[in-house]
C-alpha cells in the first residue's frame, strides 16, 4: 500500500511541478549538452553489458565521448570568460561602474 501512495504521490509532483533538473551552467552551449547525454546514454549502455568483448568496445567509445565533451566545456568556458572580459573592458572604457561591477561579482 506504502509503495503505491508513493508512486501516486510522486507522479503527481512530477507533474504539478516538473521533473526536478540540475543547474546547468549559463557557459555550456547546447551543443555541448547533446554530447554530455550521449555521453551518460553511452555509459549506461556499458555497465549494463554482460559481454566483455562489448563492454571493451563500448569503453573506448566511452573515452571518445569523454575527451571531446571535455573539450567542448573548456572551449565553451574559455569563449565565455573571454565574452565577460571584453565586455568588462567596454564597461571600463565609458565608464560604467554599475556594468562593470555586475560582471566582477
Amino acid at each position: 500500500m506504502w509503495d503505491e501512495f508513493k508512486t501516486a504521490y510522486n507522479e503527481i509532483e512530477e507533474v504539478i511541478l516538473g521533473k526536478r533538473r540540475k543547474d546547468v551552467k549559463e557557459w555550456v552551449s547546447e551543443n555541448t549538452m547533446k554530447t554530455i547525454e550521449e555521453r551518460k546514454e553511452m555509459k549506461r549502455k556499458m555497465n549494463c553489458t554482460k559481454s566483455t568483448r562489448i563492454a571493451s568496445k563500448l569503453t573506448e567509445e566511452y573515452q571518445k565521448f569523454d575527451r571531446e565533451m571535455k573539450r567542448k566545456c573548456r572551449r565553451d568556458k574559455r569563449e565565455y570568460i573571454n565574452g565577460m572580459i571584453r565586455e568588462a573592458e567596454e564597461a571600463a572604457r565609458k565608464g560604467e561602474q554599475e556594468t562593470l561591477y555586475r560582471i566582477m561579482w
